[in-house]
């Protein structure tokens, strides 16, 4: 009976959906995790959604732990990104560029600003994510504040938002603000000037083949990238 019981176990286990992406730290990714998991509703599944350091979600796509990373280049990166995905077997797929924003809270002093330059925020504190002792290629933030005064190091995007909200501290990024995902207290600016844009983009293996499921996962991070400016 324990042999029957195990057999019809392991089965059902081997019939659960496994799906696995790695990311930067995006509040849309997540949004479209949230939608894709209320589409499999009744079935059996075990996901991932694993936010951490660039050369993690580089490492984990090139050995098929994930099935796609979902990353940031900029003109700065590219070069030395695209050789690495090369020697890695890896391609990358952008889905779109935005201009670089300045993420603050509401009542920050810079907040009423149409419009923000690197020498406004220069006596502000600046909040990065930690990339470890990897070199400024593998930064998350694409525009780099240079030699700023005050830095913040944080692993992950919660951490960096209650940091933001509860103080003067800013972080660029992409901009993208949603509902219910991105803290209310939030705003993102655009910074101003000739600055190089975001280009927000998706890394898989070459060799590996996409699953339906996969597949629409990432076109879920699409259309909720699309919705963070445009609200559809």
């Amino acid at each position: 009976l324990d042999t029957i019981q195990q057999h019809f176990q392991d089965e059902e286990q081997n019939e659960k959906l496994h799906i696995c992406i790695s990311s930067q730290h995006y509040a849309f990714v997540a949004d479209a995790f949230i939608q894709f998991q209320k589409m499999l509703e009744g079935q059996a599944y075990e996901l991932f959604l694993l936010e951490g350091r660039t050369s993690e979600i580089i490492e984990a796509v090139s050995t098929q732990q994930s099935d796609f990373g979902v990353i940031c280049l900029s003109s700065s990166t590219e070069r030395f990104m695209g050789k690495l995905f090369h020697s890695k077997g890896l391609e990358f797929h952008e889905i779109r560029s935005f201009h670089p924003h300045v993420f603050l809270r509401k009542n920050h002093p810079l907040a009423s600003l149409p419009q923000i330059s690197l020498a406004q925020l220069a006596p502000y504190p600046y909040v990065a994510y930690n990339q470890g002792e990897d070199s400024f290629y593998f930064s998350e933030e694409t525009l780099a504040v240079r030699q700023p005064r005050q830095t913040v190091y944080v692993k992950d995007r919660a951490t960096m938002n209650n940091i933001i909200v509860h103080t003067n501290s800013f972080n660029i990024g992409t901009g993208c603000l949603l509902d219910g995902i991105i803290d209310s207290q939030l705003v993102s600016i655009p910074v101003s000037g000739d600055v190089e844009p975001i280009h927000i983009g998706w890394i898989a293996s070459k060799e590996r083949i996409s699953s339906k499921e996969s597949t629409i996962l990432l076109r879920l991070i699409c259309e909720s990238l699309e919705r963070c400016f445009f609200g559809f």
